[in-house]
């Protein structure tokens, strides 16, 4: 799946964890961390990015409480949930980024991650399966669809929602990142199969939209390696 801080692709899209929203019915303009507490976030940051998250903790808590739940805020503290792998806390930061900005899609993908680690993965499906429509660019979301139906056993549906993903997010670097997910882990033959079967004809997504004519994941393996 994708998320930066872990292994999955809440990944893809980084720059989203760190740039973040304002808070609804609110503009840029009025963003209320200003000073001293804007201080304290990107010092967070930067010790994020030292790979030193308690220090980034402590920095945070210097923030008034008052602006301590501003989403931007709440997107540094998810990091630090997921380093330290608190997953019953990156839940409670997620929703509550839900409740501030619905139409902000890390929220959502956010919260599915959090319910997939805690072994809630049907949950963690039918919340993105509630909003995907709303998001139609969004590759990440389908991205983790896809590793949510797999997980479950759900083959073709995992299929359908990789290849949306594909279209939207780039063949290239996210086949790349399927191949190397565990989560896909038995799907990667297929992948590889539409990989190697439409590299001089069509595009990998096509490839894949073209699944009911490829031949089973258990079958010519050969033609994979060839």
């Amino acid at each position: 799946m994708i998320t930066k801080e872990a292994r999955h692709v809440s990944v893809l899209l980084t720059q989203d964890t760190q740039t973040g929203s304002s808070m609804a019915g609110e503009s840029p303009a009025a963003d209320p961390l200003q000073g001293t507490d804007r201080f304290h976030l990107r010092i967070a940051e930067d010790w994020i990015g030292l790979g030193d998250y308690a220090a980034a903790s402590d920095q945070l808590e210097k923030i008034a409480p008052a602006l301590r739940t501003h989403p931007t805020v709440l997107k540094v503290r998810w990091r630090i949930c997921v380093n330290g792998k608190n997953w019953e806390a990156a839940l409670d930061v997620a929703s509550t980024l839900i409740l501030l900005d619905p139409k902000d899609s890390l929220g959502w993908t956010h919260q599915s991650f959090a319910l997939h680690e805690l072994k809630r993965t049907a949950e963690a499906r039918d919340n993105l399966l509630r909003v995907v429509d709303t998001f139609s660019d969004n590759a990440t979301m389908r991205y983790n669809l896809a590793c949510y139906e797999c997980h479950l056993g759900r083959m073709e549906e995992a299929k359908g929602w990789l290849a949306a993903a594909f279209k939207l997010g780039g063949e290239r670097e996210m086949s790349k990142m399927a191949l190397t997910d565990s989560d896909l882990a038995p799907l990667q033959e297929w992948i590889r199969f539409v990989a190697a079967a439409s590299r001089s004809r069509v595009s990998l997504c096509e490839g894949i939209a073209r699944l009911p004519h490829a031949p089973p994941i258990t079958q010519r393996a050969d033609m994979v390696a060839a």
